[in-house]
Formats: C-alpha cells, sequence, structure tokens
C-alpha cells in the first residue's frame, strides 16, 4: 500500500504547494515545483519547490515517511547535497511522518571521527533538517492552520483516527474548489482504519455512498483506476475493484456478492475506470448490475 500513501502526499503538494511550504517554513513565497527526479544523479525525491525567502531563491525539499525510519537523516542529507549540487540553490530538507510509529531521531545529525584528544571524538559534520509528525498534532492543530490541502491529514493525528474527525475533515473540506481533497481524505482514512478498527473501515465504506458526485469531479479517483493502464500493476488493478465494490456495497448491498463476482473477471484498467464512473452514477441495482454484465461481457470479449 506505500505507493497509495506517496499518490495521496504528491497530490496534496501539486493541488497547492503554497500550503506545504508554509507548513514546513512560514514566510517563504512558492515559486514553482522542481522535478522530483534529480536528472544528475539518478535519484527522486518526494517534492522540490522553488521558493523565496527574504526576496532571495531557495529550494524546499520535502519526504514523506509512514514509518520510522533510522537512515532517515542520512536520506535528508544526502538529497541535500545533490539538490544543491544540481539547482546550486540553498536547500532546506524537511521529513514529514505520517504515523506514529517509534521514537523519531531529532535534528541535527551530527557526524564526528575519533581524535586523541581529552574529549575522544571532533564534529566533523552538521546537518539540520526540520522534522513534523503528524501523529504528535491534535486535529484541532490541523484546522486551525486553515490550509484545505492540509485538512486529509486529520485521520492521521493523535486521536484522529475515529469517525467523528473523519466527519469534520469532511465538513470542512465542503468549502474547497478541488475535490480531490475528499478523496485523498477518503484513502488516508481508509488506510487508518484498515490498520486500527475493521468495523470504522466498514462504516467509511458505506460513507462513500454521499462521495459517488466526487468520484465523476476527481483527478485523483481518475488516476487511481488509471494505474493498472500506466504501469500494469496488479495492485492498481486491485485498488479500482476495491473502489468500485466499495461504492457497490454501500449505494447496493444487496448486489454486493454478483458485483464480486463481476468485477472479478474484469483485467482491463480502461474498463474498470468507465465502470467505476458509472456505478457512481446510476440510479437503481438494476442498472448497476447490467453495466456490472456489460463490462464483464466486453472484458471477456477483448481478452478473446
Amino acid at each position: 500500500m506505500a505507493r497509495y500513501w506517496d499518490k495521496s502526499m504528491r497530490t496534496l503538494v501539486q493541488i497547492d504547494p503554497q500550503a506545504f511550504v508554509d507548513f514546513v517554513l512560514p514566510g517563504a513565497l512558492y515559486v514553482r515545483k522542481q522535478p522530483e527526479k534529480l536528472r544528475n544523479w539518478q535519484l527522486e525525491v518526494d517534492a522540490l519547490l522553488q521558493v523565496t525567502v527574504n526576496r532571495q531563491p531557495a529550494l524546499v525539499h520535502l519526504e514523506f515517511q509512514t514509518y520510522h525510519d533510522t537512515d532517515m537523516p542520512e536520506r535528508l542529507l544526502r538529497y541535500n547535497i545533490l539538490a544543491r549540487s544540481e539547482y546550486k540553490l540553498p536547500v532546506l530538507s524537511s521529513v514529514i511522518y505520517l504515523l506514529k510509529d517509534g521514537s523519531v531521531a531529532s535534528p541535527p545529525l551530527c557526524w564526528t571521527v575519533p581524535v586523541l584528544t581529552e574529549q575522544g571524538e571532533q564534529e566533523m559534520l552538521r546537518f539540520s533538517y526540520s522534522v513534523i509528525e503528524i501523529g504528535n498534532m491534535l486535529p484541532e492543530d490541523i484546522i486551525c492552520l486553515k490550509q484545505p490541502a492540509l485538512l486529509p491529514f486529520m485521520p492521521l493525528t493523535k486521536g484522529g483516527a475515529t469517525r467523528e474527525v473523519v466527519l469534520r475533515m469532511f465538513e470542512a473540506l465542503k468549502p474547497a474548489q478541488d475535490k480531490s481533497l475528499d478523496l485523498v481524505g477518503f484513502t488516508l482514512a481508509t488506510l487508518v482504519f484498515r490498520r486500527s478498527n475493521e468495523l470504522d473501515w466498514e462504516w467509511l465504506q458505506r460513507r462513500f455512498e454521499n462521495m459517488h458526485d466526487i468520484l465523476r469531479e476527481s483527478p485523483f479517483f481518475q488516476q487511481i483506476l488509471s494505474e493498472g493502464r500506466e504501469e500494469g500493476k496488479t495492485e492498481g488493478l486491485q485498488l479500482a475493484r476495491k473502489i468500485i465494490l466499495g461504492v457497490i456495497r454501500a449505494r447496493f448491498p444487496a448486489i454486493t456478492q454478483f458485483a464480486e463476482e463481476q468485477v472479478a473477471k474484469i483485467s482491463d484498467p480502461n474498463l474498470l475506470q468507465s465502470l467505476g464512473v458509472k456505478i457512481a452514477t446510476v440510479q437503481n441495482a438494476e442498472e448497476a448490475m447490467q453495466d456490472l454484465v456489460e463490462a464483464c461481457g466486453n472484458s471477456t470479449t477483448k481478452e478473446g
């Protein structure tokens, strides 16, 4: 599931880069987004944003980490040096930990070498970076930031993996122009609930019924459903099937078993993408069943 955490984070940054600049470096102004891939080094960062600070150009480097990683400080240092070398600009590196998972090393990173002195060692390098742990924040902390692009973090906060907080998140997202935020919020809440509470996860799937109009409007939903086409990965097809079945389970629970049998037969990501939009907008179970049968038949025909 790591790829879906990554896709969610990149979607949030793309929607509102300034919100993330404010999050890690208040007062800096976003200028442009640089490619994640460092072309001279064959490495890829999560996000690299060019900014101005006191009228001086700089880069904000973001890494999103789901779980605690003891190697993260040295990874940040490596990326920082390579990005600075490529763009000839100062780089602020920041890691945003998404889930609470043990203790996190505090900056700065210090390297020392042994020397023949009373101290026994000498500092060779000191690398400063910033750390944000979403799991140490409260839902109210996210709301107080007044940044819609950060609201999907609410289920990841301390005490945030609850139905009440998820409902508050969706309510706060209603005025947002980009409906992809709702889908990212739904995705992050789903990933958290699957780790913590099966009943809450099932409740969230039922909430999907109220989001079917968003599916039609959201580029993020289309990205998820087209994952199999773009990368040919089994995980992309599986996630597309789960989303479709989530809509079925919420809107027409009586045909869930039938839908599971039909969707399992479809291996064409284009058909799944088209089917997902249709299922989200049909008026009754009979229309849904007809669309399922038609998509399954088209899939069989194409494979034959």
